[in-house]
């Protein structure tokens, strides 16, 4: 299992922070789809954004999301105390789909 938190603060204008657990097999599939995407879009709250459309995966892989081994037990404390495996503002599959950049 993996504990994936997603964090961005950009120019003092936002802080977004967010996590999702996922199998190992659900993150593989997830970073593949951040790997391979044209185009980064993230929308959260009623105006705010971030979109990056010639970006470099690695730079979001790199400084945005950190990943950490979880056990089973560790993910099921996770899912007792907030309800969810995930929580916060975290991008989807969706944000990483082709867009008109």
């Amino acid at each position: 299992m993996k504990l994936v938190k997603f964090q961005k603060d950009w120019a003092d204008e936002f802080y977004v922070y967010g996590f999702q657990v996922f199998t190992d097999e659900a993150w593989d599939a997830f970073k593949s789809v951040i790997e391979n995407a044209p185009g980064f879009s993230l929308y959260f709250g009623t105006n705010e954004a971030w979109e990056w459309g010639d970006y470099e995966p690695q730079d979001v892989l790199s400084s945005d999301i950190e990943v950490t081994e979880i056990t089973d037990e560790e993910a099921a404390i996770i899912q007792k105390l907030f309800g969810t495996q995930s929580y916060g503002v975290f991008p989807d599959k969706e944000c990483f789909e082709e867009q008109e950049w």
